[in-house]
C-alpha cells in the first residue's frame, strides 16, 4: 500500500523546548491538510490503482510551481556543479547565475544556495566546530601555532600561526620585521 499526501498534512506540533527566539513570519507549514490518496500494487499485473480517499482543499494552491519545497532543490548534476563552483571560492550569485545558465526554467534563488553552501561545508566539515577544523586543517599541513585559551570561560584568546616555509626563512634570515596582527569582534 501506497499513501500520497500534501506536504501540508497533519498537525502542527511545537517544538519541546521554548526556543528564546520568537521571529516573525516564521510559522508551519501544516494546516491539517485532508487530501489523500492511497495506491495498491498488483503483482498479477504489474499495475498501480491509485484511490482518492478525501479530496478536499483547505489552503490556496501556489500560484507558481516556485514556491513548493521540490521545485527549490537541487538535481544531482547540479549538486556536482555547486560543490566544484563552492570547492573553488565562487561567490553565491555566481553559483545562482551558472545553474540559472545551465537549466533555464529554474526556480532557485540566492537564499536555497546559501542553504546549499552551508550544508555543503558542514558536510565537509563533520562534526567539529569552525575553530576545531581549522586547528585540524593547520596540523594536517604543519603549520607551525600557539594559542592562548582562557580556563576560566574556556575560550580562545589569541592564535599565531605560521606557514612552514616562512618558519624555515625565519631560521636562515636573522633579521625579522615583526607584525602584529589583531581581530577583535
Amino acid at each position: 500500500m501506497l499513501m500520497l499526501q500534501c506536504e501540508r498534512s497533519g498537525v502542527y506540533k511545537p517544538p519541546k523546548k521554548k526556543m528564546k527566539l520568537n521571529l516573525k513570519g516564521l510559522g508551519s507549514r501544516k494546516c491539517d491538510y485532508p487530501f489523500r490518496m492511497c495506491g495498491y500494487f498488483k503483482k498479477k499485473t504489474n499495475d498501480l490503482l491509485l484511490a482518492m480517499l478525501d479530496g478536499v482543499h483547505n489552503h490556496e494552491l501556489e500560484p507558481k510551481f516556485g514556491g513548493h519545497l521540490l521545485a527549490r532543490t537541487l538535481k544531482e548534476e547540479e549538486k556536482k556543479r555547486f560543490i566544484d563552483m563552492t570547492k573553488s571560492l565562487a561567490l553565491p550569485r555566481n553559483i545562482l547565475t551558472d545553474l540559472k545558465e545551465k537549466n533555464k526554467e529554474s526556480l532557485k534563488n540566492i537564499k536555497q544556495v546559501y542553504n546549499a553552501r552551508f550544508t555543503c561545508r558542514k558536510s565537509i566539515r563533520g562534526d567539529k566546530m569552525e575553530m576545531q577544523y581549522f586547528i585540524a586543517k593547520m596540523e594536517e599541513h604543519k603549520y607551525v601555532y600557539f594559542t592562548r585559551i582562557n580556563y576560566e570561560i574556556f575560550t580562545l584568546e589569541d592564535i599565531f600561526f605560521a606557514h612552514p616555509k616562512f618558519t624555515n626563512m625565519l631560521n636562515i634570515f636573522p633579521t625579522v620585521l615583526v607584525n602584529r596582527f589583531h581581530f577583535s569582534r
